[in-house]
């Protein structure tokens, strides 16, 4: 009996083995090549918390290979003590105006430092302003 126990989980590891060898691909970089990293454990997060995680940004950055698998960039953002990446919002890009529940709200478009253009979000215009009110772009 406990053969077969053995024998089973031996067979269902291979399973899952297969099936996961089956997505993996094999990438090679060459020297000069520009990549995007997944830092894992320090999930890129702007002021505000996002309500579902899987909006958040997947990758971080292009980085430049240098050399046998190292990656570098000129300069690394700055972290928190969490590892979670430092971020101030550089501008104000557009305004709009949102009904939540009863009341109306304004939304602004805010592109933060350390991050890429297109990775600017709509952040309400009260919590910009009492959370970074030292860095708060007036314009």
């Amino acid at each position: 009996m406990h053969q077969l126990l053995k024998d089973n989980l031996r067979k269902a590891q291979e399973r899952m083995k297969y099936y996961a060898d089956k997505r993996r691909t094999d990438r090679e970089f060459q020297v000069g090549d520009m990549v995007c990293l997944k830092p894992q454990p320090y999930r890129q997060t702007s002021i505000a918390l996002r309500k579902n995680s899987k909006q958040s940004f997947k990758y971080y950055g292009l980085y430049k290979m240098v050399g046998d698998k190292v990656v570098v960039q000129t300069a690394f953002p700055s972290t928190n003590k969490d590892g979670q990446f430092l971020v101030k919002p550089v501008a104000i890009l557009q305004r709009k105006m949102v009904k939540k529940i009863n009341a109306t709200v304004v939304k602004m478009l805010v592109p933060w430092s350390n991050l890429q253009p297109e990775d600017a979000t709509w952040e309400d215009y009260q919590f910009l302003k009492a959370k970074c009110s030292d860095s708060f772009p007036h314009s």
